[in-house]
This record gives structure tokens, C-alpha cells and sequence, in this order.
């Protein structure tokens, strides 16, 4: 069996054994192969599977099980690989750099039939590391004619946490060096000059792909300023697409169009990513970063949360604040502003506010805890320096009131052909794996509204808990607290019933209405604009699509439209992409509904 075989399907599917002819020479009964010829830039970039051994041939040696190639399907020829010990009673000396370095294996990597990157394992037995590294380092000083550049480690797994990147670069090629010392690893990257740095970094090492499943992402290198807001979708893709084309677990788009992206700790249940912030000091819960014509215009990371994190020693709350507030002022390069608590806002918070020429940004926490009270969360918003109003609303450097009058409402609603009214403007948020389908659903509605008030935020006045989620009496109290802060109307529209019916409110008694009233008052309310947080009881009734995310129970979504001729209520659930507009018959949402509610604004 290939000693590699393991970490190489991870990479590229099917491994296809092929024959091509060697450059070697035997010593010792071992072949012996210099990599070295592949080292001519740029010549090497115009390569194809075909002349990519050639630089090999030698009369004495026609195949060899030390070369061979892999591919994505059977019979293709997508990554040559030369192997140092393929066989457990085989192998080669492989070396680079006029036999100075040993070599494990190299991979030459092709896209569109032409190279687009080597990758070399330098041997990990070695007895001098530091004397091996000062001369792999002295090889690449003259093969690039370049002083190298440090970069950090965007990320990968969790065994590769810690590695230092260093960048060559000359007209031809790129060279990237990633060395743990503690692991005593190194390995060689070449790129052709145009090539991204962090991508060609980017590549897991093979080693060390098993060692730990964990993940890890440094935000650093994703937010750096101003070159955050050159942030595309796209850019995005390409920086955390895995090996194979797998479902990346560093990020979720948050909507089909990709104007919202989620960098998450647990992405799935069976996935941990080790997020941090500011060379590691800082942990991050998540991070939503959000785009605006294709750009990225506003980001809020999550420092800690109760929801997510748990309980955090008020210390330890104390640091990450501090080194979040210093490490921002050296970041921005200017003096903040202290934010006090408003009676505008819902929640009391305190924190700091930068106005740079390269992003608005905010520190923010909830009021008292550093004070000895609760810590409930501590986020950091950052916007694009053309979002100052909006940045001033949502980060309360402005009255905190909805920006939507109820008038305006109604021209966010889409009337297709197919009968279909729905509200078509409502913001995405993914409540991930915590019970707070109430609170993620108040913030979409807030969103929509234009209210700055975000899941954790609502989380603390509501006072749920990230497991057993929101109790509804706490939430509708909550909501009426906020119906005064933000200048909107709070209405409870109806509820189940002990005895099975629909109730509407009126006065201080429920009165049981007919499937027909409910039916009215999502039309009503829809077709102006207006969506509803609807309660109701999972499982009992078919959806579309198939509802997978929960099985059963109590649940909070909003009803944003309908289809009369259809007889179907449109909705949006809050977890992510893919779940912005789904259908159930109106008939089995009747019978589904625990309760629904509406906040609306007042007339300006």
C-alpha cells in the first residue's frame, strides 16, 4: 500500500499508478533523483502531463514506482507525484537543491494541462533541522535573487497552527517556505509570479492532515485594512475552497446570492474551527462579513457571546476587551471616542468608536460587565468608509429608531406571475447550532426595519438560553420593551388555543376566529410590506423544500408572503443559505400555529 495513499485521496479522489521513464542512478540498490530540473522558471509553467517527465529520461531506468500520478477520476493525470518511499520495502533518495536537501515527496500540479504549482516535502529525519532550514533558505536567496517576506498562515489544520510562511518572488516564479519548527517540517511551494501567496501557502500539508481534524482560521489576513473592502464573493471562494471541491468548513453563505457571508466556530455539528483574531490572542464565536455591490461593506465579529461561548471569568472578559481596544488603535492608527450607554438603546452598551480613513469601526459590550455584572457578549463591527450613516445608526452614534417609515414598506413587495406575493428584501441570519430561532428571527425583522439590534443584543433582554432557546412570555415582554425604544408597535395577532382554535386578542379576552381570519391578516399584513414572527410546531406537516435542520418542536420562522390560487403560506427560516423562501399549505400552517405577532413602524 502507498505509504501515502490516505492523504493523497483526501486531496484528489483516485490514485492511477502510471510508468514514465526516470533520471537515476543507483546507489546502495536506492534510485537516486534530483528535482532540480523542475526548477526552471518559467519554463516549468509551460509543462504538460506529457513533457513533465522528460526532464527525467535516462537510458538506465524506464519506469520506477517512485513517480506516479493521481487524479480526481480513473485514468487521469491531474497532480505527478514523486514519492520518496512509495512501498514499505521500497524507495529513493529524492533531493533539491544540487543534492543538499532531502526530499519526502513533490507534487507538480496541473490546471488546463500546464503546471500551475510544485509542491516539495522536505524529509523530516533530519539530525541538524536549524542547518537544514539556513540552507533551504540560502537555496531559495539565489534561486529567486529576492529578500523574502513574512506572511501570516490564513488557515488550515489545526496541527499545521503555528507555521511560519515566508514569500520569494521574482519575474518568473514565487516561492513560499512554511516551516514548524516543532514539528521540525518544512515544505516548498512554487507558484508562477502572479500567483495569490496565501493560496499557494494555503495547500494542507499532507503530514499533518490527520494528525488533528480541527480546523483553524486567523481572521488577521482576512480583515486586514483597506484591503477588506476589495472583498468579493469570489475572492472568497478561492481563499477556503478545500481539496476535491468538498463543502468548505470555514465559511456558510448566508444567501443563494452571496451577499452575506458567516465564519462560524462550529459550522456543523461535527466540525470545530479554531477562529481567532489579533495573532491569535483574541477567540472569535463567529464573524458575518457583508457585501454591498460585490464588495465587502460591513463586518461584525463576535468576541464572545453567553449564547455561544458559555460562562467567561470576568477577567478573562476583561482581557480580550483590552487587547481588542489596543490592538484596534494601533490597527487604525487613530484615537477613538468613548461610547456611553443611551437610553435609546435596548440594551445598555459601552465600548469605543475609531473614525479612520480606512474603515468606521466599534468596540462594543454590554453595559456593567465590566462593572462585576454578567458578561453577555463583546463584538467589534467594522464599515467601509462610505457606510457612515449606516454605521452610525447601527453602532448607536445616532438616535437608534427604525429608518423605514410603514409607508415605505409595501414597495419591498414582489408580485410574480405565479401568483406568488412575498416580501423580497428581508437580511439572512444563521442562528447556527444555539436554540435562538426567536431572537435570530426579531433581528431579520429589526434588519428589515433598519432597527440596530442584533441576536445577542435581544438574546440578553429576552434572557434565552442557547440550548433550551427563548420562553415566549419572556420574548413578548422583550418585544414590548423595545416596541417604546424604537418608536414601533408591538401586536400579539393570535395564539393556539387550549382547546385546539385560533385566538385573536381583544381587550383582555381571546376570541376563536375562523382558518379564514388568519388567512386575512397574512395577507393583510404581507402585502404591505410587513413581515410576522410566526410560533409554530415543527414536524407535524409537509414543507417545501423538506424541512432537514429541525426535526420537531417549538420553533420561530417569519411569514413573509403568500400564493392565494396555490393556497400557500411563503416563509423564511434563519439558517442561512438556502432557506430565504420555502412554502406550506396554508390549511396545515393554520393548524401548525402556536402564535404570531407583528412589529410595525410608527408613522415619521
Amino acid at each position: 500500500m502507498l505509504r501515502h495513499l490516505l492523504p493523497l485521496l483526501l486531496v484528489c479522489g483516485v490514485v492511477q499508478l502510471a510508468a514514465p521513464a526516470l533520471s537515476a542512478q543507483s546507489e546502495s540498490g536506492k534510485v537516486q533523483v534530483n528535482l532540480d530540473p523542475l526548477l526552471t522558471f518559467p519554463g516549468l509553467w509551460d509543462k504538460t502531463q506529457e513533457t513533465v517527465g522528460t526532464a527525467f529520461v535516462d537510458a538506465g531506468v524506464k519506469q520506477s514506482p517512485e513517480f506516479y500520478w493521481i487524479g480526481r477520476t480513473k485514468g487521469a493525470k491531474d497532480v505527478a507525484v514523486f514519492d520518496a518511499k512509495p512501498y514499505a520495502d521500497s524507495g529513493a533518495h529524492l533531493s533539491l537543491f544540487a543534492g543538499k536537501v532531502p526530499v519526502d515527496y513533490a507534487g507538480v500540479y496541473f490546471t488546463g494541462g500546464k503546471v500551475n504549482q510544485l509542491i516539495v516535502q522536505v524529509t523530516q529525519e533530519t539530525p541538524d533541522f536549524e542547518k537544514l532550514l539556513a540552507s533551504v533558505q540560502s537555496a531559495l536567496d539565489t534561486l529567486f535573487a529576492a529578500t523574502p517576506t513574512a506572511q501570516a498562515q490564513l488557515r488550515g489544520f489545526e496541527g499545521e497552527k503555528g507555521m511560519r510562511t515566508m514569500v520569494w518572488r521574482n519575474a518568473n516564479a514565487m516561492g513560499v517556505l512554511s516551516v514548524s519548527k516543532n514539528k521540525k517540517l518544512m515544505r516548498i511551494s512554487f507558484a508562477p509570479a502572479s500567483a495569490d501567496p496565501i493560496l499557494v501557502a494555503g495547500y494542507p500539508v499532507q503530514k499533518l492532515m490527520t494528525e488533528d481534524p480541527k480546523f483553524f482560521l486567523n481572521l488577521d489576513s482576512l480583515l486586514a485594512l483597506p484591503a477588506l473592502w476589495s472583498l468579493t464573493p469570489e475572492r472568497v471562494e478561492k481563499l477556503f475552497a478545500t481539496p476535491g471541491g468538498d463543502e468548505s468548513p470555514y465559511y456558510q453563505w448566508l444567501t443563494s446570492d452571496k451577499t452575506g457571508v458567516r465564519f462560524s466556530r462550529h459550522p456543523f455539528s461535527n466540525v470545530e474551527v479554531d477562529l481567532s483574531l489579533f495573532d491569535g490572542a483574541v477567540p472569535v464565536e463567529e464573524a458575518v462579513v457583508e457585501f454591498t455591490k460585490g464588495k465587502a461593506s460591513r463586518v461584525s465579529v463576535s468576541l464572545y457571546n453567553r449564547g455561544d461561548s458559555g460562562s467567561v471569568q470576568a477577567e478573562e472578559f476583561k482581557r480580550r476587551y483590552q487587547t481588542a481596544g489596543v490592538s484596534m488603535g494601533k490597527i487604525l492608527g487613530v484615537r477613538p471616542t468613548e461610547r456611553r450607554p443611551s437610553a435609546q438603546s435596548a440594551v445598555k452598551i459601552g465600548g469605543w468608536a475609531w473614525n479612520a480613513p480606512s474603515a468606521l469601526a466599534a468596540l462594543e459590550y454590554n453595559a456593567g460587565a465590566l462593572e462585576g455584572g454578567q458578561p453577555e457578549f463583546l463584538r467589534l463591527r467594522l464599515a467601509a468608509p462610505g457606510e457612515r450613516e449606516a454605521f452610525a445608526s447601527e453602532t448607536g452614534q445616532s438616535m437608534r429608531r427604525t429608518a423605514l417609515g410603514k409607508a415605505e414598506l409595501p414597495r419591498f413587495v414582489k408580485r410574480e406571475k405565479n401568483g406568488d406575493v412575498f416580501i423580497g428584501e428581508v437580511p439572512m441570519v444563521d442562528q447556527g447550532a444555539k436554540g435562538y430561532c426567536v431572537v435570530a428571527s426579531c433581528q431579520r425583522l429589526f434588519s428589515y426595519l433598519r432597527i440596530p439590534c442584533d441576536q445577542h443584543e435581544i438574546a440578553q433582554i429576552a434572557g434565552s438560553d442557547a440550548g433550551s432557546g427563548t420562553n415566549s412570555m419572556d420574548m413578548e415582554d422583550a418585544l414590548r420593551k423595545i416596541d417604546s425604544r424604537f418608536k414601533v408597535n408591538f401586536k400579539a395577532l393570535g395564539y393556539r388555543l387550549s382547546r385546539g382554535g385560533y385566538g385573536v386578542p381583544y381587550g383582555n379576552r381571546m376570541t376563536e376566529v375562523p382558518f379564514a381570519k388568519f388567512e386575512k391578516q397574512i395577507e393583510d399584513y404581507t402585502s404591505k410590506g410587513i413581515p410576522m414572527l410566526w410560533a409554530l410546531e415543527l414536524g407535524r406537516y409537509p414543507e417545501e423544500p423538506a424541512n432537514a435542520a429541525q426535526a420537531g418542536g417549538g420553533h420561530m420562522r417569519l411569514i413573509i408572503g403568500y400564493n392565494q390560487a396555490k393556497q400557500q403560506v411563503i416563509f423564511t427560516d434563519s439558517w442561512g443559505a438556502g432557506h430565504e423562501l420555502k412554502r406550506m399549505s396554508l390549511s396545515d400552517a393554520f393548524n401548525a400555529t402556536l402564535a404570531m405577532y407583528v412589529i410595525e413602524p410608527k408613522e415619521h
